[in-house]
């Protein structure tokens, strides 16, 4: 999806909007689920879903499976376990709009944003919605993040018309309480993921002006801002695990590492065909950057030295809008969308820069976000036609 075609896009840029608003609003807890029957492809997509069991489940996930004749890459997996041709299932979205953000919590839970401006906590092996977390002004969710202890969930969102400004929300994931609506001193809405420092202590997001803004999560106070020396867009964040400085990448091609308490930057990463980089993630150790751009490839890094590791490249090229590294290590994936060719896909590479599997997007509309479960087992790509696609991944050997 191009940068026109984002809502809000074009749109004046008022000026204001306060630092931070508190609210108490409750989620509604779903107790229900949904009574969509499901047929799991294979033993594997079984055995993947008996592994994701969790506490007040449904033994009978309530998903739509899904089959296709689409032909995938067949190399490098773990004996007797083919990679999967079609997602195992989906889960679409209760409020039938495109899914703009997917975190897994460390027990397995799977976040969900849409552009309807809520949340939900889905229990991925019940295929059951949990917990509804409804957006404050109905702004369209463009990214989530937990924080590390998932206790705390970050909605960006993006200004809509009649809005002054777009804002971070924050929730208690165990009660289900709005704790906290952030807001920039800019004029501009958020539209990107936010991101967790290692410590949970922060939360960061950046706007659409440049701006970086981080706040303590305790308190919702501003704790600082950072600006991108090119006044761009700053499209992905994220910290280091190891360092817990701030990668930030922008739409002129570069990738900045922030010392954020210092306010000052380590290193600058720009990108070899000079395109605005849409994605960022580490390496599990955060020895790795792994830079997504507008090209359809993905640059690794090595984050002490600066020099470049590896580039991976796509079947068909496209805007990389999600990358993750599997928790397992040894792999990592993007989504990648080619609108002039209507090719939506998920790349899959071992860190050498093997192409290992492309997942081609069953709804045919744009791949959007991408998250590995805690284990590594399962891959969740959300897609613009309201459905997180979730995929068997324990075909890899690592």
């Amino acid at each position: 999806m191009s940068d026109a075609d984002r809502p809000g896009a074009g749109q004046p840029q008022p000026d204001g909007g306060k630092k931070r608003e508190w609210s108490a609003k409750q989620v509604t807890l779903v107790t229900g689920g949904f009574a969509i029957a499901a047929s799991l492809i294979g033993v594997a997509a079984t055995a993947l879903l008996a592994s994701h069991q969790g506490p007040g489940s449904s033994s009978t996930p309530a998903a739509t499976s899904i089959r296709s004749s689409s032909p995938m890459m067949q190399t490098a997996s773990s004996p007797g376990v083919p990679i999967p041709v079609a997602p195992a299932f989906r889960l679409t979205d209760p409020g039938g709009t495109g899914v703009y953000g997917v975190a897994f919590t460390r027990s397995g839970a799977l976040a969900a944003g849409d552009l309807n401006g809520s949340a939900y906590l889905w229990n991925v092996a019940g295929a059951k919605v949990t917990a509804t977390f409804p957006g404050a002004r109905g702004e369209g969710i463009f990214g989530v993040a937990l924080s590390p202890d998932g206790s705390i969930l970050a909605a960006d969102t993006l200004k809509t018309p009649g809005d002054t400004v777009g804002s971070v929300a924050l929730w208690n994931t165990s009660s289900g309480q709005l704790i906290a609506t952030l807001k920039g001193p800019g004029n501009s809405g958020f539209g990107n993921p936010p991101a967790f420092s290692p410590d949970g202590s922060t939360v960061a997001a950046a706007d659409d002006n440049g701006s970086i803004y981080l706040w303590n999560t305790a308190t919702g106070r501003a704790a600082a801002t950072l600006t991108d020396p090119g006044g761009q867009l700053d499209f992905g964040l994220a910290f280091s695990p190891a360092t817990g400085f701030l990668a930030a990448a922008d739409g002129n091609g570069r990738t900045f590492l922030w010392n954020a308490k210092k306010a000052s930057i380590v290193r600058t990463f720009a990108d070899p065909d000079s395109l605005g980089v849409r994605a960022v993630a580490f390496s599990p150790d955060g020895s790795v950057l792994a830079t997504g751009d507008s090209n359809g490839h993905v640059y690794l890094w090595n984050v002490a030295t600066g020099a470049p590791v590896a580039t991976l490249s796509g079947p068909k090229g496209g805007v990389v809008h999600g990358v993750a590294f599997s928790p397992r290590g040894g792999i990592l994936a993007a989504t990648s969308d080619n609108d002039t060719d209507h090719t939506y896909v998920t790349c899959v590479w071992d860190t050498a820069g093997k192409l290992l599997a492309t997942f081609a997007d069953p709804g045919s509309l744009g791949a959007t976000r991408i998250a590995f479960s805690p284990d590594g087992s399962i891959l969740a790509v959300g897609d613009e036609n309201a459905n997180t696609y979730i995929w068997n991944m324990t075909w890899h050997s690592s």
